[in-house]
């Protein structure tokens, strides 16, 4: 091998091993910004401690609807991966994180164009948090319920006009589709008793 072959074999290696560290530093000075933009008042809202009157089954059965995986967990995934495929219902973060930036009125009007940065720094802190119990409060408590309805417990007063504790299996995954797609699982449609259907037999299994 000729010394102009070293010579561009060497500099292939040093280009490639500077790329490597500067996307690295890169990757990082992204993941410190986005840590540090999360305003000390999102996270407040996101551990404002909300309970509801159902069972811990039902928790499980309203998990498995929204989710469909019947163990609660997230799926780890760097915030660059998340960025692509927000809309994973496995990463309920990132929903979680819509619902409450959606929910302040200061941060309703930019979500998602000036202030990417809190949303991927909110859906890092939650899942940092590891509460899924939590995490899970608060969908049910802020997901909309179609007819400018927000939370499953107005969803049940006002689509079966009674408190959430009195509500069965059929009603409670009903109302979880709801919050998945107001307009496909409409209550009483006949796309949504297919859907809750199947969801509870696969939950019996």
């Amino acid at each position: 091998m000729n010394k102009i072959a070293r010579k561009i074999i060497r500099i292939s290696i040093t280009s490639f091993f500077i790329i490597v560290i500067l996307a690295l530093i890169l990757y990082f000075g992204l993941w410190i910004y986005t840590t540090i933009s999360v305003p000390n008042e999102l996270k407040e809202q996101y551990n404002k401690n909300i309970e509801l009157n159902i069972s811990n089954d039902q928790y499980q059965l309203l998990w498995f609807t929204l989710t469909e995986n019947k163990n609660y967990g997230f799926k780890w995934q760097p915030f660059f991966i998340e960025y692509f495929f927000r809309e994973n219902k496995d990463n309920l973060n990132s929903y979680i994180s819509f619902l409450i930036i959606n929910s302040n009125e200061k941060y309703r009007k930019i979500y998602r164009i000036q202030n990417w940065n809190i949303e991927y720094g909110l859906s890092r802190y939650i899942k940092k948090e590891n509460d899924y119990k939590k995490c899970l409060n608060i969908i049910l408590s802020n997901g909309y319920m179609g007819n400018e309805i927000y939370g499953i417990v107005n969803g049940y007063e006002y689509y079966f006009n009674n408190n959430i504790e009195k509500a069965s299996n059929e009603e409670l995954v009903s109302l979880g589709l709801l919050i998945i797609s107001p307009t496909r699982y409409s209550i009483g449609g006949n796309h949504s008793k297919n859907k809750i259907k199947e969801i509870l037999e696969n939950f019996e299994k």
